[in-house]
């Protein structure tokens, strides 16, 4: 997988009448491995079929004369140039089970954040999100009697073995029933773990009665370890949807400083509702001119590295209202990730490609990366390096606050703008102020949330009303 490259010197290309292999590599933009590209049956702004590799085209099932010269997709642009044009252009949320781009009706589906053609114009997609709980209970069911699988199987089943924090948690947070056989679970050292009954007894009493020992707590793997799970390993899609976001991300310093900067975040209620908040501010004052959020169910879980397939279909909704009360910001800040992350595709960066928008990624903690910390002074910052290229940057924003926050680029601006973007709207908090209030309306409108949920399902005075439980 590439980086995002940061040598293109900040200019913004237009679309060309001709095209040479040598534009078609053009930065930020690289040549991906022949594997990823299709050749046009037709010809791209005049040049033969095989000069015009230069624009990834997902694996369908679609001739790919039909991805670029479909009846409903009459644009000759490759990928490439397509790129180019993102701003403003609305995300499609593409249905699973496309339909061909010849027949009418709901948009075709391309592949793993593909494009999508939609009366003559193209747009870029999110992938199908998954139901990870659903996929996760199906592949436990699949462990035979007498067997058992680690939570690490179960993750790497699922197509990531990071995923495995999050199996022992679902393992013990699940709807469970005498049939369930998730006491077939055990930890990656052969330990039975935890039991949803809460009882350690009860889990290697059923293990007993189906025929595996365990001795001092632990069961012996070699002879009962299950691994042959039927899978199509769901979160393998996922990151190829960001291997694919990353090839697109354009990181160039901004012309100025930005008048309006935005702060968006996601807080949640225990009945699984997400609440996304949009704070915006005036960069100069620190004022904050103008907030809106947005509530959603939110079914995907949190797992590291994986937040952008949780919370993106919340920041698109929210900056769909911005957009229609028009209200879009300069730059936009991320409770999230940019291009600090395992794939360079962190949230900031995810969310900035779809919506054609200026973002960077702020968080607490790092998730990916190395920089010494220690020592630092007040306004202090050191470049956080990621295989020796230094990608982010650990800021103290204040002498009240020993921790750092961590940032990064996430799309539209490179990392020497994304720290004076940051500079500029700190007012002596840890946080800068866009941020900052973002997390503060989503927190309260997620308790106002529980408090409003309770209201309702309180009985009424005259004892007839009904109690629920959220």
């Amino acid at each position: 997988m590439g980086k995002p490259s940061m040598a293109h010197g900040g200019r913004d290309l237009g679309l060309p009448s001709t095209i040479s292999r040598r534009d078609s590599v053009r930065e930020p933009f690289r040549l991906l491995p022949k594997t990823r590209f299709g050749l046009l049956r037709k010809t791209c702004f005049g040049l033969p079929p095989k000069t015009c590799r230069f624009g990834p085209i997902a694996e369908t099932g679609y001739p790919r004369s039909q991805l670029l010269g479909g009846r409903r997709c009459r644009s000759q642009i490759s990928g490439f140039w397509l790129g180019r044009l993102w701003s403003g252009v609305r995300l499609a949320k593409v249905p699973s089970g496309g339909r061909d781009l010849h027949e009418e009706g709901p948009t075709g589906r391309l592949g793993w954040g593909g494009w999508v053609c939609d009366n003559g114009t193209m747009t870029l997609a999110l992938p199908d999100i998954p139901d990870l709980a659903a996929c996760l209970e199906r592949l436990w069911r699949q462990i035979p009697v007498g067997r058992v699988a680690t939570y690490g199987d179960l993750a790497d089943a699922l197509g990531d073995r990071i995923a495995a924090r999050w199996v022992g948690h679902c393992a013990m947070h699940h709807a469970h029933d005498d049939d369930c056989p998730c006491h077939r679970l055990v930890r990656a050292d052969g330990g039975l773990g935890n039991y949803i009954s809460g009882r350690i007894e009860d889990k290697r009493r059923r293990l007993r009665r189906e025929g595996v020992a365990s001795r001092d707590g632990l069961v012996k793997l070699a002879d009962h370890r299950f691994t042959r799970f039927e899978t199509d390993r769901p979160l393998v899609a996922l990151r190829r949807a960001q291997e694919a976001i990353v090839e697109h991300v354009s990181l160039r310093p901004p012309r100025k400083l930005p008048e309006l900067v935005a702060g968006v975040d996601v807080s949640y209620t225990a009945s699984g509702e997400g609440v996304a908040a949009y704070v915006l501010a005036e960069a100069a004052s620190g004022n904050v001119v103008w907030k809106t959020i947005v509530r959603r169910p939110v079914r995907f879980p949190y797992i590291t590295s994986f937040l952008s397939f949780r919370e993106l279909p919340l920041l698109v909704d929210l900056l769909d209202e911005v957009d229609r009360q028009v209200h879009r910001a300069d730059v936009v800040l991320v409770d999230g990730s940019g291009l600090l992350h395992h794939r360079h595709a962190g949230i900031a960066t995810h969310l900035g490609v779809l919506r054609g928008q200026s973002t960077v990624g702020v968080t607490k903690k790092l998730l990916f990366g190395t920089v010494d910390i220690g020592g630092m002074r007040p306004g202090e910052s050191r470049p956080v390096l990621i295989d020796g290229e230094p990608l982010g940057v650990a800021l103290r924003a204040t002498a009240g606050s020993r921790r750092p926050i961590f940032l990064s680029p996430g799309h539209r601006i490179d990392r020497a703008g994304a720290e004076a973007t940051v500079r500029a709207v700190l007012r002596g908090r840890r946080l800068p102020e866009p941020l900052y209030w973002a997390d503060r309306l989503s927190r309260e409108a997620a308790r106002e949330s529980v408090h409003f949920s309770q209201m309702e399902h309180k009985p009424d005075d005259s004892g007839k009303g009904e109690t629920g439980e959220r």
